[in-house]
C-alpha cells in the first residue's frame, strides 16, 4: 500500500495517531470539498485500497488519498498524475507527489479552470 510522504512541517516530532478509515475519508472529503467548493457527488472509496477515493470534477478524474495518521496530509492528483506516481521508482515518489499534488483552490482553478470548479461548487 502506498504511504503519502507528504507531511506537514515542523512535525518530525509528533506523535502519530492512527484514525479509523472512516475518519481518514471524512477529513480527506473535507479537504477536496474546500479545493472545488463543495463534495462531489460522485467520490467513491476503493474497496482493496480503502484509502484511495476516485471523484470526476470538470472531466478530470481525481484521485484522492486520505491520511492515516494525523502527520500526513491528504494529497490529491489527476489520475494522469497518480499513475506517473505508482510507476515510479520508490526513490522519485515523494518528490513526484510533492510536484503533483493539488494543495489549494489555485491550483485546482489553475488546473480545471474557473468554470469547471464553479460549476462543482
Amino acid at each position: 500500500m502506498f504511504t503519502s510522504d507528504l507531511t506537514p512541517t515542523g512535525t518530525a516530532d509528533v506523535e502519530r495517531v492512527q484514525r479509523p478509515d472512516t475518519e481518514c475519508r471524512a477529513q480527506a472529503s473535507k479537504f477536496l470539498a474546500g479545493l472545488i467548493g463543495t463534495a462531489p457527488d460522485d467520490l467513491a472509496w476503493d474497496h482493496t485500497h480503502r484509502l484511495q477515493g476516485h471523484a470526476s470534477i470538470g472531466g478530470r478524474e481525481l484521485v484522492v488519498i486520505a491520511p492515516r495518521d494525523n502527520v500526513h496530509r491528504t494529497v490529491v492528483l489527476t489520475a494522469h498524475d497518480w499513475a506517473q506516481v505508482r510507476l515510479a521508482g520508490a526513490d522519485r515518489r515523494g518528490s513526484l507527489l510533492s510536484a503533483y499534488a493539488i494543495a489549494d483552490r489555485v491550483q485546482m482553478t489553475a488546473l480545471l479552470g474557473a468554470d469547471a470548479v464553479l460549476a462543482a461548487a
